[in-house]
């Protein structure tokens, strides 16, 4: 009886850890991209509470002319747009990349409602640099990001000026 009592108590501890787990990293870590942002409210200007959650991904090419990006993000509702911004931590920044919608924001939304998942993927050249980096070259961006200073920015149609945001670092 002491054994089955013991083995249904380690299973029970191995079955709530993966739930755990599953809880706290529910977005896998990509170990392809050399830049990493964890999204979330508390880091917007002013901070936010919100459920949503996300990640983005940013890998810079060998010979730096280009930087592939993928933007997850969960439990978020009417997306307006995604963008990157320079600026330090805890600053407000100026807008230096459209992510999604690669342009501008159309109207009516690309995503009603709620949305969970990729939500921007592509590649960034130096003709999509926006704001204070346009017409510089690409390196300047991958300048910045390495002085971290820039972080990308979730805005929705009920926190348009940032639901989400998040540094971008070195992926560990």
């Amino acid at each position: 009886m002491k054994t089955y009592t013991f083995l249904l108590l380690v299973l029970s501890l191995i079955f709530l850890g993966t739930l755990t787990t599953l809880a706290i990293e529910p977005i896998p870590i990509s170990q392809n991209y050399q830049y990493m942002a964890i999204l979330s409210g508390d880091e917007a200007i002013p901070p936010q509470n919100t459920g949503a959650f996300g990640k983005a991904y940013f890998s810079i090419s060998q010979d730096m002319d280009q930087i592939t990006y993928q933007v997850e993000v969960y439990n978020i509702y009417d997306v307006l747009m995604v963008t990157l911004r320079l600026g330090s931590p805890g600053k407000e920044g100026s807008l230096i990349v459209w992510l999604f919608p690669e342009n501008p924001p159309p109207t009516p939304l690309k995503y009603k409602g709620l949305f969970e998942g990729v939500l921007a993927e592509g590649i960034i050249t130096e003709d999509r640099l926006a704001g204070r980096l346009k017409g510089f070259p690409l390196f300047s961006l991958v300048q910045e990001i390495e002085n971290g200073r820039v972080f990308v920015q979730v805005d929705t149609l009920l926190h348009q000026i940032g639901e989400l945001r998040g540094q971008l670092l070195p992926n560990p």
